[in-house]
């Protein structure tokens, strides 16, 4: 008997949230792989697709043993997602000595790991597993809300830096912050009433933060279009370079002296 269902309304969702994140992540890769900024979008956009996969999974299984490994997969992905978009975002900002400051990973990802290590060892995240009209939805552990907050917090961290990054920021800065500040904005706030709140209050409804992913992608693929958002820094800082050295000239004369053309 097939481990998976046939595909659904619900299912298709996530995958086609994966499929979005994952492209406008190569994207923005292929833009400048060597710009920090580019890469740590890339790595976000990642985590989000592991975590759709296996959303996508937990939607088209057909017994509690592939539910597992599909939230086994998208573990890595909601555990690490919430630290790499704040760890984005300082980029973004221009806090890039706080993004490099080991104390700052470690109080970013710590809790990330110990909740990945628990998801994946005890039933302390997710105690099991039950039907529903979208497919497998999880059976709530005594820890899951606080790892759902642990990742809220942290995009919240990342909203609000953006915000005030916007206000003292002005052309494309202060336009591509509001991009990314609506697209976080639109996901943490369905994260928070169809994964938190209702399930809370006992009401069942899909979950649908990833879904938002691709209304996320669609911003950011607007925002690249028209704004240039996420170019390839080094070019951009190449023409200054040129720019200001046809300025400032030096040169050595016969007795060595230092001239300015």
């Amino acid at each position: 008997m097939s481990e998976l269902n046939q595909m659904n309304i619900y299912a298709m969702l996530s995958l086609v949230a994966t499929i979005m994140t994952l492209i406008v992540g190569l994207f923005v890769l292929s833009r400048g792989a060597r710009v920090r900024l580019n890469r740590l979008f890339f790595w976000v956009m990642l985590a989000l697709a592991l975590w759709g996969t296996g959303e996508f999974i937990m939607r088209v299984a057909n017994s509690e043993a592939s539910a597992r490994w599909g939230s086994l997969i998208a573990g890595p992905g909601w555990c690490f997602s919430g630290g790499l978009f704040l760890l984005f975002v300082l980029v973004f900002t221009e806090h890039e000595r706080a993004s490099r400051n080991p104390a700052v990973h470690v109080a970013v990802f710590t809790p990330g790991i110990v909740f990945l290590v628990l998801l994946w060892s005890t039933d302390l995240i997710i105690k099991g597993f039950t039907e529903s009209y979208w497919g497998y939805s999880e059976i709530r552990g005594v820890l899951r809300v606080p790892s759902q907050l642990y990742v809220v917090i942290l995009v919240i961290a990342a909203i609000l830096l953006l915000y005030r990054y916007r206000q003292v920021s002005s052309g494309n800065k202060r336009a591509s912050a509001g991009y990314v500040l609506v697209a976080a904005l639109i996901m943490v706030a369905v994260g928070l009433v169809t994964d938190i709140a209702l399930p809370l209050l006992d009401i069942r409804m899909v979950e649908l933060p990833l879904f938002t992913c691709t209304i996320m992608a669609l911003i950011i693929a607007y925002a690249i279009n028209r704004r240039g958002f996420l170019s390839t820094i080094a070019g951009t800082l190449g023409g200054t370079i040129i720019s200001n050295i046809n300025e400032a000239v030096l040169v050595t004369g016969s007795e060595g002296t230092i001239e300015t053309v």
